[in-house]
């Protein structure tokens, strides 16, 4: 695999975690949960040269969108989506705050993963959390959105949350069988080991 490296942003209200990934050979990034400040992200993707932006959405909840539409608009990011989380993105669940959403965007196709860097990103749904709530694995990388975090999950009770489902996803995630540095959106990193042997939520699913 090519080098690559990766930036993480703690941005917005409720400290939410973007993260870059860029290649040291490439002109191509791609923007994981651009959660607010698109002066921001844009001032860091114009460090890096990347004229080619492809941003992932983890899941549609203001806190991880915010800067869509500001870096669509200035870059013609291509933007993905879960087709589980569209009506979250478009604003049509009451009860979440809502940000005005990219102009464009993608819905996810079962099993789609991008190339970069050498290796594949892959989409791996995750609902609970909301309905579209996916991870993305990259190499030995997960990140995780409002899935799972250090030593906790993300909430069930929101509107569009599910317990049952969000219990489907985390035995999905303790079924990669390797270990992985995860990513989460909010707070520090973590391993899929670590969260194994101390995370309450794994250690009763």
């Amino acid at each position: 695999m090519n080098r690559y490296d990766l930036t993480t942003l703690v941005l917005g209200p409720v400290s939410t975690n973007c993260y870059l990934l860029t290649a040291q050979d490439s002109k191509e990034a791609y923007l994981i949960d651009p959660a607010d400040d698109a002066d921001l992200i844009l001032k860091v993707l114009k460090r890096t040269d990347c004229t080619r932006v492809s941003i992932l959405l983890t899941h549609a909840h203001f806190d991880h969108v915010g800067a869509a539409q500001g870096i669509q608009k200035a870059l013609g990011a291509t933007v993905y989506l879960h087709p589980d989380d569209e009506d979250l993105l478009l604003g049509r669940i009451a009860g979440i705050p809502y940000v005005p959403p990219p102009a464009a965007y993608h819905l996810i196709k079962p099993s789609q993963t991008w190339m970069f860097s050498g290796s594949k990103i892959t989409c791996l749904p995750t609902p609970g959390h909301t309905p579209g709530s996916v991870c993305y694995r990259f190499d030995n990388v997960l990140f995780s959105g409002d899935t799972l975090f250090k030593d906790s999950i993300g909430r069930t009770d929101l509107p569009g949350g599910s317990p049952s489902a969000m219990q489907i996803s985390l035995q999905k995630l303790l079924s990669i069988g390797e270990d992985c540095r995860i990513y989460p959106g909010h707070g520090e990193p973590t391993s899929l080991q670590q969260e194994r042997n101390q995370n309450p939520y794994l250690m009763t699913t």
